[in-house]
């Protein structure tokens, strides 16, 4: 079965690419006898598997719009986690315990809903209480399912993201809701997803990883074990976030190993991660862990150290905000970061704006 998802996701990754080739360049590298025949291997293989990823080209539908988007209730809160950047604070929150060790992924977190094996809504994090809808983006993103082998209800949550090779490959050509260029992939992926026009959304390269399951997937192992959870999804046809669960008990120094394997596997893959996600493997503890008004108890962040970057520094600038402040920001020679050219930052808390001596206090 293992082997038949993925061929079915390599099938659908490899067709797109060629019907791009074929309808938006002008360009086709295979003759249609080959495209026909991996196409008719991919139907028979999701009517075998029951499995269909959402962006299959055997879907002849075309892409929909929306005038807007709807919101939703999430009834359970979609929450940040408390982050740390010292590997000490991490050791002390892993105790005794088994945890995993899994990329941060920077993009935008959405959840997703399938009833009856269909996927039904998908759902940005919003402010983790309400979010907005963008069912109609779904067959946009790859690596997300639309119909799956799951016939009881299923609710995940992940991250759609785009890569580091996407990015430097549109960001001269893609503008944000200001018409400035996006900034950074983050940005990219959290505007691409919800755009109201799912064809534009298609042009963007989105991706989306699981990390987690909120309802569903009760039975055996996976009720008692994230680990499982997610191999889990897996065989479901999901492209998880990549993890690794260390030894019970493993010292700092195979914590620092690991948390540096796995910054290293983002940066070969061209990831977007800004950061380690630390979780409990025991589901029953977990939960006992509870939550804070902002976070839950069961995972923490372990936030990458700054990177330092060599530039001259030219003057500082006064910039007004919105709370009638005044914030010192310094102008230096451009440096690129994460593939973005910056050349201002702000230096911290502003002074109070000064008033003008006849106004009323």
């Amino acid at each position: 079965m293992t082997d038949k998802i993925c061929r079915i996701r390599k099938l659908t990754v490899q067709l797109n690419q060629w019907r791009h080739e074929y309808f938006n360049l002008n360009s086709p590298t295979v003759e249609d006898a080959v495209y026909d025949h991996h196409f008719d291997e991919l139907k028979k293989l999701e009517e075998m598997t029951g499995l269909r990823m959402a962006n299959s080209p055997t879907q002849t539908v075309g892409y929909e719009n929306v005038d807007g988007l709807p919101k939703t209730n999430h009834p359970y809160p979609l929450l940040s986690l408390d982050k740390t950047k010292n590997i000490t604070d991490t050791m002390s929150f892993i105790g005794p315990h088994q945890v995993l060790l899994m990329h941060k992924l920077d993009g935008l977190t959405l959840k997703v809903e399938y009833e009856d094996g269909l996927l039904v809504r998908a759902s940005t994090r919003g402010n983790g209480e309400e979010g907005e809808v963008v069912t109609h983006n779904a067959r946009a993103i790859e690596g997300l399912p639309d119909r799956i082998p799951y016939k009881q209800r299923l609710v995940v949550v992940g991250e759609a993201y785009i890569t580091k090779p996407t990015f430097q490959r549109l960001k001269a050509t893609l503008l944000d809701s200001t018409g400035k260029p996006y900034s950074n992939a983050r940005n990219m992926a959290a505007g691409s997803v919800r755009c109201h026009d799912a064809s534009s959304c298609a042009e963007r390269g989105l991706v989306f990883s699981a990390f987690g399951v909120i309802e569903g997937l009760n039975d055996g192992q996976a009720a008692v074990s994230k680990f499982h959870k997610l191999m889990s999804l897996g065989g479901l046809g999901f492209s998880t976030c990549k993890f690794i669960m260390p030894d019970t008990g493993a010292p700092e120094k195979t914590i620092s190993a690991t948390i540096s394997n796995l910054e290293k596997m983002a940066d070969d893959d061209g990831l977007p991660i800004d950061g380690v996600v630390v979780t409990y493997n025991d589901i029953p503890y977990s939960l006992s862990r509870g939550r804070t008004g902002h976070y839950y108890r069961d995972g923490i962040a372990f936030k990458f150290t700054d990177e330092l970057f060599e530039t001259i520094f030219r003057s500082i600038e006064w910039q007004p905000s919105r709370f009638e402040e005044l914030s010192p920001v310094a102008v230096f020679d451009s440096v690129e970061i994460d593939g973005c050219d910056v050349s201002r930052a702000s230096l911290g808390v502003g002074l109070p704006r000064p008033h003008d001596e006849n106004q009323a206090a």
